[in-house]
């Protein structure tokens, strides 16, 4: 169970279709504002510069920037860039939100593109 759990996960995250709306995507590269995800390079860039990111924040802004608008529970989140929602605490969800908004937000205290939804998750606003 856990080998087909750990496969559908995998899957999930292989999800490379464009953005519905908000963010334009060109191919690998998504684009909200002043900042720009380049999928195929992993890289991440906010007025031009370089934003070093860590695996899973760059997996987890990936995830954000793909969806602009759609609201994630912490639980959604757990299972599509964890692989699992099991053992887990939900307040890593935020630590991560929280590393991520510090590095791409002006005022991490008044987040203008990973919106909390209290009681539920985050939305991208693109």
């Amino acid at each position: 169970r856990e080998l087909v759990a750990r496969v559908k996960a995998m899957l999930r995250r292989a999800d490379l279709r464009p953005p519905p709306t908000g963010a334009q995507a060109d191919g690998g590269l998504i684009t909200s504002g002043n900042l720009r995800v380049e999928m195929n390079s992993r890289k991440v860039l906010l007025d031009g510069e370089v934003v070093k990111m860590k695996p899973r924040e760059f997996d987890l802004l990936a995830l954000f920037a793909r969806h602009p608008g759609k609201a994630f529970t912490r639980d959604d989140i757990l299972e599509r860039i964890w692989g699992t929602k099991d053992n887990i605490d939900q307040r890593t969800v935020d630590v991560h939100v929280r590393w991520i908004r510090q590095k791409i937000e002006q005022g991490a205290g008044t987040p203008r593109r990973i919106i909390t939804i209290r009681g539920h998750g985050y939305r991208f606003e693109g």
